[in-house]
């Protein structure tokens, strides 16, 4: 702390000369001119906004570059230490004033970010893409029962679910369905059947003969069947099963997709 030390050269019954008022004047002006208060000098809290500083009295030229670290800012325990929301005017904090690096997710509580606070198209897909679940499974073998059973236990309830096939293979002669219906179940209840394109077998007469014209399946791709259903819960099993005894999957794989 700085001392203030004022010369005496005069004494009671002396008439004042001008250096004894040279000398109380020389230390004063020493003082305040050189040696100067410092912070020792004032009390604790006696200069506050309030009662002393202007709302104008500290600009930006005030406070030079580089002068505010962590240090000189208190972490906020209450409502009010620290900085909150009431010291920052709107509009004043923009991307210009963060590093990269300083904003993390430690830095915002998990509340702070709410729908109001996100513009519509601010943030692109790139950005943040739509959580997306998919399995598949390849359906092997022929004949009529239950072709596939997949247990599930990824889904969000009251999403859409698509079910469909696809070919798992390159060759010629597979990677289609054959089969007149193909009926999909969530946990053994049927939820939808796709009948294939066929001429149903009937009995026709041609210059008075009777001949037999059978059933014609036709292969068809596997996307073309397909279902749509809205899962009531996070774990369910889905099935493909099929009445037709010459039903024939080989080389697809059955599909489940959920866009969360």
């Amino acid at each position: 702390m700085s001392t203030l030390t004022v010369s005496k050269t005069y004494s009671d019954g002396v008439v004042l000369s001008e250096s004894d008022l040279d000398a109380v004047k020389s230390d004063l002006e020493s003082y305040y001119n050189s040696t100067r208060i410092d912070g020792n000098n004032l009390q604790q809290g006696s200069i506050n906004g309030a009662s002393i500083l202007a709302n104008s009295a500290v600009t930006t030229s005030k406070i030079a570059d580089s002068m505010i670290s962590s240090e000189k800012m208190q972490d906020g325990v209450s409502s009010t230490t620290g900085i909150t929301a009431a010291k920052i005017i709107d509009n004043e904090l923009d991307t210009d004033k963060f590093n990269t690096a300083s904003v993390t997710t430690a830095k915002i509580a998990n509340e702070a970010i709410t729908t109001p606070l996100i513009t519509n198209n601010s943030v692109p897909k790139a950005i943040m893409p739509l959580p997306y679940f998919s399995t598949t499974s390849v359906i092997s073998g022929v004949g009529s029962g239950t072709r596939i059973s997949v247990p599930v236990t990824d889904l969000v309830a009251g999403k859409p679910v698509i079910l469909t096939f696809e070919s798992g293979t390159t060759t010629e002669s597979s990677g289609y369905i054959k089969a007149q219906f193909v009926s999909f179940l969530r946990d053994g209840n049927n939820i939808g059947t796709c009948t294939n394109l066929s001429s149903v077998g009937e009995e026709r007469e041609f210059n008075g003969s009777s001949f037999y014209v059978p059933t014609v399946v036709m292969g068809i791709p596997p996307s073309s069947y397909m279902l749509i259903d809205t899962p009531t819960s996070t774990s369910h099993t889905y099935s493909v099963t099929t009445s037709d005894a010459n039903a024939d999957f080989s080389g697809t794989v059955f599909k489940i997709m959920q866009v969360i």
